[in-house]
């Protein structure tokens, strides 16, 4: 896969030679000279510009690559700008960093693609999942046992979960159901949000694109599915 990522520094750096080394091809960008330098023997292309400058993302091939990601983190403004920089050239996929709850409510009303939260998600656990059409955050509960959450993707909506029990032959046991919703943030902004299916018989309620499924597993096990169930 190829992906942009925009700011180099401690966590876009990371994230770039993580990727690079799981055979993505990265283009990198960054205003400061120094940071291009620490990376751009490692990546495939590098570019120091400004991106919240116009003309110069307008020239970055931000709808022919799977995914742009926005690493800045420190300068709220910036993040923002370059954010909407990208909507206004119909980026694909957009992934940017958050570095607080405001500047992370601001990102889901721009419906970012997946927010970023470096306390939360390391760059090294981002690059793993990243591969993959479909969103899983995963958090160790015991030795190689993982609590994953599954984002419903497109291609899954509309068939019920008895529907995917193939998922048992991967020894990953169902948990929990959480129904996409659309609701209001703490500063007034539309988002998407996530209500539980109290029903613990949940086998039979139909997913809809953005609900999340809850279960206990190896990451390798999901690893399996995930190659299994993805559309060519």
């Amino acid at each position: 896969m190829k992906f942009i990522i925009i700011g180099l520094g401690n966590y876009g750096k990371q994230l770039a030679e993580d990727l690079t080394n799981l055979g993505h091809e990265i283009i990198g960008v960054d205003n400061n000279s120094n940071n291009i330098d620490k990376i751009k023997d490692k990546i495939a292309v590098s570019y120091i510009l400004d991106a919240t400058d116009e003309q110069a993302v307008s020239a970055l091939p931000v709808r022919t690559v799977d995914a742009v990601i926005v690493a800045i983190g420190e300068d709220f403004g910036v993040s923002i700008k370059i954010v909407s920089l990208l909507k206004k050239f119909k980026a694909g996929q957009i992934y940017a960093r958050a570095i607080d709850n405001v500047h992370k409510a601001i990102l889901e009303a721009f419906n970012v693609d997946k927010i970023l939260c470096p306390e939360e998600d390391s760059a090294r656990d981002f690059a793993l999942n990243i591969g993959y059409k479909i969103n899983v955050d995963s958090m160790e509960i015991g030795k190689d046992i993982f609590l994953l959450k599954i984002k419903v993707p497109d291609f899954i909506a509309g068939k019920s979960l008895s529907a995917l029990q193939n998922i048992n032959k991967y020894n990953l046991k169902i948990v929990a159901l959480f129904h996409s919703v659309v609701e209001k943030n703490f500063i007034g902004l539309l988002h998407n949000a996530l209500t539980a299916v109290e029903d613990k018989d949940f086998l039979n309620e139909v997913l809809i694109e953005g609900d999340v499924v809850v279960c206990i597993g190896k990451q390798s096990d999901l690893v399996k599915l995930l190659k299994d169930i993805e559309p060519n």
